[in-house]
């Protein structure tokens, strides 16, 4: 019996013109290495920028684009999302900050959760954010197995 053939996976190639830290809206540039017909703008996660639906473009089967619009660097609202319900078992005092001040925490739901980071003023720092090891459980008792850190350098406004 003859197998299946099985055509390549596609690769892809992310392009963006700017570099460095964006001080405004950037094309994003996303080909495949053969045609796509299922890509979508809910395909992809944009970090410190925000994505509008709206400007997301096919070009080819192959090359689609998308305008992100970076967040504010003057205070950022960053996002945990969890796999499993964690209950009530996450706490602000769970995260250990470093180069900001963490307020405004939120649980929007059983899985995510959103915290304002204000950096000092006018300094150019590395923020970074450490869930560590075992602080959270999941309902039915799984705690997180291993660190979870997230970082952004933040550059004052000139």
């Amino acid at each position: 019996m003859a197998r299946p053939h099985h055509p390549p996976v596609p690769t892809l190639d992310i392009l963006c013109n700017d570099v460095g830290v964006l001080a405004s809206e950037t094309k994003i540039t996303f080909l495949f290495s053969a045609d796509v017909s299922q890509f979508a703008v809910n395909r992809f996660a944009v970090t410190g920028g925000t994505v509008d639906a709206s400007t997301f473009t096919r070009v080819s089967g192959s090359e689609y684009s998308e305008i992100v619009t970076p967040r504010d660097n003057q205070t950022g609202t960053l996002t945990i999302t969890f796999g499993l319900d964690v209950g009530d078992s996450f706490e602000l005092s769970d995260l250990a900050v470093t180069n900001a001040t963490p307020n405004a925490f939120t649980k929007v739901s059983a899985t995510e959760y959103t915290v304002q980071l204000t950096p000092p003023t006018g300094a150019r720092v590395l923020i970074t954010v450490t869930l560590p090891a075992g602080s959270v459980t999941a309902v039915g008792g799984s705690a997180n197995n291993r660190d979870g850190s997230w970082g952004k350098v933040y550059l004052p406004a000139t």
